[in-house]
């Protein structure tokens, strides 16, 4: 909350780890103690800031790789290849409505199983357009990654 004069208030807040004794449910119905998440109390009349904005700016390197970078075909199987994870990386491919095939590879995708605490973000991503069947099939076998298809509708 912000006084007369424009200024934002600031005071100390106390954080509390896995406050409830459930580890997977807090009385709120939120799972937010049960993965650790710090909660913290606020009066009434105030609203909680996020201080990421403040700590990114103090960061050496990014937190994680992110984006989506168009290539052509030849330099998408070396890209595919430097940054690949095999158990994260998935190969998305859709026919076009003009008949080529849009290949995505995202690197930070889920793995396989129920273990949701593995969970990517997907949002670090290479794309390419192959020519025809013969352009795809060949650079899917070079990437060798798990991939699903689908038609443009």
């Amino acid at each position: 909350m912000e006084t007369n004069n424009q200024q934002p208030i600031v005071f100390p807040i106390s954080f509390i780890e896995q406050p409830f004794a459930h580890p997977k449910k807090d009385p709120y119905g939120s799972d937010a103690a049960a993965v650790g998440v710090p909660l913290a109390c606020v009066p009434d009349g105030y609203t909680l800031q996020s201080l990421k904005p403040y700590l990114d700016e103090y960061r050496h390197r990014p937190e994680r790789r992110t984006g989506t970078v168009k290539l052509a075909l030849n330099s998408f199987v070396q890209y595919v290849d430097r940054y690949k994870n095999d158990e994260t990386s998935v190969l998305f491919v859709r026919r076009t409505w003009l008949g080529k095939y849009r290949m995505t590879v995202i690197f930070n995708y889920f793995p396989a199983g129920p273990d949701e605490d593995l969970t990517g973000f997907s949002d670090f991503r290479a794309v390419t357009v192959a020519k025809n069947y013969a352009e795809f099939e060949t650079t899917a076998k070079e990437i060798k990654l798990v991939s699903f298809y689908g038609e443009e509708s």
